[in-house]
């Protein structure tokens, strides 16, 4: 009889937090549990911002071990001892004397701005004041749950030791987690990367030396792992290409639908005259809605084409700090663009099943890298065609594999998004517009089918381990070790 397996997963949110990377992890998790592995999640607490999907609990099963430990949150903490009030004091505007020195007392800064020399000291301390505020955000803003998860995944494996731990990351936090946790419980290490790290266009650091903290920790996690997942080529390829020694150890396993939840879910039709293009999630950093908005005001230029349309924006309702209902208004696009808030995961499923076609953003910008969406599955679970609007090659070419038609147009070209709609429209109303979906194709793309992949990943990690002697620990890991946790 074989011994059971067991891993310990870390990861900072899981359900019933709705982020899009918690699906991964879910699917992960209830499919070792039914496989007889025996599961324990590190996680965090919900934090009082978080979007919470109660639904998604029923995903988890209810054989894994779910701990969840407090997150201090670091930046809120630095802020309230750093506020520039506490050092300097603003001079007042109707002190006279102050107001002739600091108008006799002007100099250029070396942008060619006026500056007063009055304001200067504080300026400096500003700056030195955003540089030490910015190594709590190394390597991300979530570094405050480094220690509460150390400590507890310490104790749940003293408590029982794993074979193997697994950390998922965004937050990059969890790795480092995992890196700790792998060498204290002497146990193989494997990252899943479901985004990159460094290099990111998403993740955008203005000094230096806090992009070289963030280059050095990637280089130490990707050392200690012995296998690395990646949720798309183009993070594997990146790291490869940073990291070419540990390019053999690297993996590709794609996200995945999970067929129950799309079954589940019943249809919801926003309108019944008009054609309905559906995008659902956020837009952030260098994913943008403004070339959707051009082609609006472009398409609903003309009277004839404005009646055959609708485009819908379910998810986070803002760019940035702008509502994306004010970016509506400005286009005086109201008639054509739509926008819902954040909805539970079931019911943007429904949306996504009534809607006529899917709306898919990708990114720009030299250092990003075209990311493969979760919700690219979920149109492929859904059979829609896709208009692709700036999307790389690899989210195409997996749509096409899963049997959607799909449209692609420049982010920087709304005359091609226009005639896109209007070919998409042509090919909704027309005969063809028939799922040409192999369920064999699709079934590749599931989360079971993901989930037995990064099983196998574990087993083989595993296996290597056993056949190689342990690691030795230091006297002091040792120590740690044997430390009694209150």
């Amino acid at each position: 009889m074989s011994r059971t397996k067991s891993v310990m997963i870390l990861v900072r949110d899981f359900p019933p937090v709705g982020t899009s990377g918690v699906y991964r992890v879910a699917g992960l998790c209830r499919y070792l549990v039914e496989r007889g592995w025996r599961v324990t999640v590190i996680t965090a607490e919900p934090s009082k911002n978080a979007k919470l999907d109660e639904q998604l609990l029923a995903s988890v099963p209810k054989g894994a071990r779910i701990v969840r430990t407090a997150e201090p949150n670091l930046s809120v903490v630095a802020s309230n001892l750093f506020k520039p009030h506490r050092w300097f004091k603003r001079p007042c505007a109707t002190d006279t004397k102050a107001t002739r020195l600091e108008k006799k007392d002007v100099d250029r800064s070396p942008t060619g701005t006026t500056q007063t020399r009055s304001n200067r000291p504080r300026r400096r301390l500003q700056r030195m004041i955003d540089w030490f505020s910015w190594w709590l955000l190394v390597p991300d803003g979530c570094i405050g749950w480094l220690y509460p998860a150390v400590r507890a995944g310490l104790k749940e494996g003293r408590r029982a030791r794993p074979d193997v731990v697994i950390s998922s990351a965004p937050v990059w936090t969890a790795h480092l987690v995992g890196m700790v946790l792998s060498r204290l419980l002497r146990v193989p290490f494997v990252a899943d990367f479901r985004d990159p790290w460094y290099g990111s266009g998403f993740r955008k650091n203005p000094y230096r030396a806090h992009r070289y903290a963030n280059r050095t920790l990637e280089r130490m996690v990707v050392r200690r792992a012995q296998r690395i997942t990646c949720a798309w080529d183009g993070i594997r390829r990146h790291l490869a290409l940073n990291h070419p020694g540990k390019a053999r150890d690297m993996v590709t396993i794609l996200n995945g639908f999970d067929p129950e939840a799309i079954d589940q879910a019943p249809a919801v039709r926003l309108d019944t005259e008009r054609r309905v293009f559906l995008h659902t999630g956020n837009f952030y950093g260098p994913r943008i809605p403004i070339p959707l908005m051009e082609a609006a005001r472009q398409f609903g230029s003309s009277e004839r084409r404005s009646h055959q349309v609708l485009f819908v924006l379910a998810g986070y309702p803002f760019y940035g700090k702008t509502p994306l209902e004010e970016i509506v208004r400005e286009y005086g696009v109201q008639d054509l663009v739509r926008v819902l808030p954040q909805l539970p995961h079931h019911e943007a499923l429904g949306l996504m099943k009534g809607a006529d076609a899917a709306l898919l953003f990708g990114q720009s910008g030299e250092e990003s890298l075209a990311s493969v969406p979760g919700k690219a599955y979920e149109y492929i679970a859904a059979c829609k065609p896709v208009l692709a609007v700036g999307a790389g090659t690899e989210v195409c070419e997996v749509i096409e594999k899963g049997g959607c038609p799909i449209w692609t147009a420049s982010a920087d070209e709304p005359d091609q998004i226009v005639a896109a709609v209007q070919e998409m429209v042509q090919f909704i109303d027309s005969e063809q517009n028939v799922c040409a979906s192999d369920p064999e194709a699709r079934s590749q793309f599931t989360r079971q089918a993901m989930a037995a992949r990064i099983e196998s990943v574990l087993s083989d990690v595993i296996v290597n381990e056993t056949n190689c002697a342990t690691p030795p620990v230091s006297a002091r890991e040792a120590e740690t070790l044997n430390e009694p946790l209150s």
